[in-house]
């Protein structure tokens, strides 16, 4: 009788073809499909337990001093990706929904206040505007000069055009603009769409 390469038989219930019209096992095909299951669970057999979301957040983490670090991977910013709910977030924002609550609407974001993004402790976290997280950023430095700070006392734009009179513009959430790169910055979008048109600097 014919049998794949794993030796199940290849009968008619057990036989498929795909639209390419190659043959295929359909054990093997499930066999597959389990052993990819259990690995994105992280789970031995079908028959183990589930995680809880706290044992899947410490079976990646240790602590290091009051902090609890994440020691997985870290995202390009250093926060902990982490899968919660079906869908994907950060080790941290889990780890305070689980302790804390829901986010308060007019609080939609976290502050780290030991500064360690990798760090889900919840007693190190706290519920903060936007406005409020950027203010108390450090910029990527131990300098204790704030971010939000840094930029309020800039004259001139990255270019070097002034932020002020017809070249200022504010954004919605306060940001300033400078309206001289903003222009190039469309004409090279439009050059780009509309080859023949050309760039304006």
């Amino acid at each position: 009788m014919d049998r794949c390469a794993n030796g199940h038989l290849r009968d008619a219930a057990n036989l498929y073809v795909d639209p390419r019209g190659k043959r295929g096992c359909r054990q093997c095909r499930r066999d597959a499909n389990r052993r990819s299951q259990l690995k994105r669970t992280g789970r031995a057999s079908p028959w183990e337990p589930r995680k809880t979301v706290l044992q899947r957040l410490w079976s990646n983490s240790e602590i290091v001093g009051d902090c609890w670090v994440w020691r997985g991977y870290l995202n390009a910013w250093g926060y902990a990706p982490f899968r919660y709910a079906g869908r994907h977030t950060l080790a941290h924002r889990v780890s305070y929904m689980i302790f804390k609550g829901d986010y308060p609407v007019d609080k939609p974001e976290t502050d780290h206040l030991c500064r360690n993004r990798a760090c889900w402790n919840p007693d190190h976290l706290e519920a903060v505007t936007a406005l409020e997280n950027n203010h108390r950023s450090h910029a990527g430095t131990r300098d204790p000069q704030r971010l939000g700070n840094m930029q309020r006392v800039k004259t001139h734009c990255p270019q070097g055009h002034e932020y002020a009179g017809d070249n200022l513009a504010i954004r919605q959430h306060g940001a300033r603009v400078c309206r001289i790169c903003e222009r190039a910055k469309a004409a090279r979008y439009h050059a780009k769409k509309q080859p023949g048109r050309g760039v304006v600097w």
